[in-house]
């Protein structure tokens, strides 16, 4: 091991100086010191014919409590040298990074014994989680007090870049990781045509989530509830070209209730896991990671115009869904009620699990995530009974440091109806530490009856393109507050005597805030 940063290391990992050790330290201890034994005694015991005095002397492993002058900060040293703590991993020194899988998970156990012991701080859990080391074992999932948190989970059990910055805080209570998300966007909208009307609004969502170690693999539960109902009523927000579930040319309100699941992931194998997800209200295996949760929707929360070709099932009342993945790709397919949520948004509308999806997602590395779907859905809206859709999506999506782009195009098979397709390209990225700059660029069809024009059975092509900036304050508690302006031109070409003008127009101005990326 590296003379000085194994010191340090395992220093860490055992230099505690009290000499009365808890019953759940102990038994971490036993759990854990075959992998001590195996990775690190050969430096940092006395008996050891390979010891090195001076490794001893910041760290002695030789028997338990270890002693050194690192002793009380052991189960913070330990994590940094295995590198779960944000930095590369560096020990043991002939092979960093070697204590991985289930010997990684012993150890790290005993690291969180060890802090519950000792009053240690264990990991800062709002630290930026996209600046972790993913390729510590096979499925890139990272390891925190002994549990596995799986950086590529988007919405549902869509992946998204493992580099996607995470926008969230985090704590451990009691063997439990608690996460809160949260998005919240009020402002006031204009949109210039006889189709649309000027008015104040506001987005946003909520979302809970709690993970737990549970019989060698890992137990989450997610709750996602939005206020929009309460601020836009029936009416939703004006957003020109838009439609479904009832409206036209403005977005609908959100249920309240867009997510209540439970998923279990396990490994198969070193190179295989699985995972079962369970959702009264979820979202099954279709598209990517939908709009709302997107990194793009933390400064522009207004939906895409294609939403009902790509996304729409992301809030679905009632889907089970279950995958098989590697640490590149991922396998998932889900039955669910196919039908769109009605224009009550408080309620939950439940119904038979007559539609299905499958999807393949590859991430070639950290920074890219690629996946095809296919879904049949039963019936999807109220007011065409007897029509079911069959939907193919494809999409691309692009996490680096500053900068996430996400391309879909997905295509709707309607029986008895015209087919039809919409396509969008998003960007949004840093331009410096408080300015984010944002566009998104959709063409799409739509049947005329989508409108409400004459022509109810036309097939209409279409364009959108906005863009805007928002300017970004830091608040305490690991939370930002930005100030935002969007400004849209859309392209309607022969609907210019529904709308006024084949390129009308539409801003807004608001506020935005959530957790600091």
């Amino acid at each position: 091991m590296r003379r000085g940063l194994l010191i340090v290391i395992l220093v860490a990992a055992g230099g505690t100086a009290a000499a009365d050790v808890s019953t759940d330290e102990q038994d971490a201890y036993e759990r854990a010191r075959p992998v001590f034994e195996k990775y690190c005694t050969k430096c940092h015991s006395p008996s050891s014919p390979g010891a090195d005095s001076m490794a001893i002397e910041h760290l002695d492993m030789g028997a338990y409590p270890f002693k050194g002058h690192h002793a009380a900060e052991a189960g913070a040293e330990v994590r940094e040298a295995l590198g779960a703590s944000g930095e590369p991993a560096t020990m043991p020194d002939d092979e960093p990074g070697a204590v991985k899988g289930a010997e990684l998970d012993v150890v790290l156990a005993w690291a969180a014994a060890f802090d519950r012991a000792h009053g240690g701080g264990g990991m800062d859990m709002d630290m930026d989680m996209h600046d972790m080391d993913m390729d510590h074992d096979m499925a890139g999932m990272h390891h925190m007090s002994g549990m596995s948190m799986d950086m590529r989970e988007g919405s549902g059990t869509a992946w998204q870049p493992a580099a996607t910055p995470m926008a969230m805080h985090h704590e451990m209570r009691g063997g439990w990781m608690l996460m809160l998300h949260y998005s919240l966007h009020a402002g006031y909208d204009w949109q210039a045509t006889p189709r649309g009307e000027d008015r104040p609004f506001a987005l946003g969502w909520f979302m809970g989530m709690a993970d737990h170690a549970l019989a060698g693999g890992d137990f989450g539960l997610r709750v996602m509830l939005s206020p929009e109902a309460i601020f836009l009523g029936k009416r939703g927000i004006p957003l020109l070209l838009q439609s479904g579930e009832g409206l036209v040319d403005h977005q609908h309100a959100h249920d309240l209730f867009m997510e209540i699941a439970a998923r279990y992931t396990r490994a198969l194998s070193d190179d295989v896991s699985f995972v079962v997800y369970g959702a009264p209200v979820g979202e099954p295996a279709v598209g990517p990671v939908a709009f709302p949760h997107r990194p793009y929707a933390l400064y522009d929360m207004t939906a895409t115009l294609g939403h009902h070709w790509q996304d729409s099932t992301h809030i679905s009342f009632g889907v089970v869904s279950l995958g098989v993945f590697t640490k590149h790709v991922k396998l998932d397919a889900s039955l669910f009620n196919g039908r769109e949520p009605d224009a009550d948004r408080y309620d939950f509308d439940f119904g038979s699990l007559d539609s299905y999806a499958a999807r393949l997602t590859i991430n070639p590395s950290d920074h890219w995530s690629a996946e095809v779907s296919y879904a049949y859905l039963d019936q999807p809206e109220a007011s065409e009974p007897g029509v079911h859709v069959r939907r193919a999506v494809a999409s691309v999506t692009y996490a680096g440091d500053d900068l996430d782009v996400t391309a879909v195009l997905g295509r709707n098979l309607p029986t008895g109806s015209a087919q039809s397709s919409a396509a969008l390209i998003e960007a949004s990225g840093h331009v410096c530490d408080h300015v984010v700059l944002f566009g998104r660029a959709e063409l799409l069809e739509k049947l005329g009856a989508e409108l409400q024009l004459a022509d109810a059975d036309k097939i209409f092509g279409m364009g959108s393109l906005g863009a805007g900036a928002v300017y970004e304050f830091d608040l305490p508690h690991h939370a930002q507050l930005g100030v935002g302006a969007r400004v849209t031109a859309d392209f309607v070409g022969d609907l210019r005597a529904a709308y006024g003008t084949t390129t009308p127009a539409g801003a807004m101005l608001y506020v935005e805030a959530h957790p600091k990326r």
